[in-house]
């Protein structure tokens, strides 16, 4: 491949330039550069771009922060070019441009970033990977959401990325939500895949921290993991709160509900191995 680089900072437009022997490396603003460089590209010709993200303040999941600009972004996926952009995992999905594909990847659960596709074979659309599988998940644009009801026997929490994606009537059929606009799904018989982490329901509690911290010191929980959706607490902190101390573990998943905020103590099914 003929290869050209560009990157504003001297000293990674440097190290490039060692590290891609036969590559011509640019130092410059791919902003300007960049309508010169693909000027009379044809089929053969492919953009990839992995714009800065981060700010003075640290980094940004904002799309008016990335370097270059969104607006580039933007032209290049417009473009003559087959395109490719990588985007942090905290993209919103409903500022992205609806002629490429996105692609939201996982790795071992934890989501990690955000892909844009316009290059031959790939149409419009939103999809979930998955690794190290690499199972890809496409959203069915027509796919009706989930009904929301009160919470069955079982909570399910889906991958990230298939989260983001839009995907998750792919899990199983026949789930509903708890809330309007938050993740977790229910149902009363267990769900057992790679799209989703399952927990069987074992009690229902008031989500106050008071309630929470009676039933923790009963029954003499030490160990403490908290899941939340949609609900503006820190686990860390409310864990602090309710003091755990005993030889005991204990999962607690928050959410809102048809009935308002609840907390419920959880089993994890294991998932089935890959």
């Amino acid at each position: 491949m003929d290869v050209t680089a560009v990157d504003i900072d001297p000293a990674t437009a440097e190290f490039a330039a060692r590290n891609l022997p036969g590559a011509r490396v640019l130092c410059a603003d791919a902003a300007r550069v960049g309508a010169d460089l693909t000027a009379g590209a044809d089929g053969r010709t492919a953009v990839l771009l992995d714009p800065a993200r981060r700010t003075a303040r640290g980094r940004s999941w904002r799309l008016a922060d990335l370097r270059p600009g969104w607006g580039f972004v933007q032209d290049v996926l417009a473009g003559p070019t087959s395109a490719i952009v990588r985007l942090g995992p905290g993209a919103p999905a409903e500022a992205l441009p609806e002629a490429a594909e996105a692609v939201w990847v996982s790795e071992h659960h934890e989501l990690v970033e955000c892909g844009l596709w316009r290059i031959p074979g790939a149409g419009p659309g939103r999809a979930a990977q998955l690794l190290p599988s690499g199972a890809l998940v496409r959203a069915e644009p027509d796919a009706p959401a989930p009904p929301v009801r009160a919470p069955g026997r079982y909570i399910l929490e889906p991958d990230p990325a298939v989260s983001r994606a839009g995907a998750s009537a792919a899990i199983a059929p026949g789930l509903w939500r708890l809330a309007e606009r938050v993740a977790y799904l229910s149902c009363d018989e267990p769900v057992h895949g790679p799209l989703a982490d399952c927990f069987e329901v074992l009690e229902e509690l008031d989500a106050g921290p008071a309630a929470l911290r009676a039933w923790v010191r009963a029954h003499r929980v030490g160990v403490l993991e908290i899941k939340k959706r949609a609900l503006d607490l820190d686990p860390a902190q409310l864990r602090r709160r309710l003091r755990p101390s005993g030889p005991n573990r204990a999962t607690l998943l928050l959410s809102p509900t048809t009935g308002g905020a609840r907390a419920f103590v959880v089993r994890r099914l294991e998932r089935p191995a890959p």
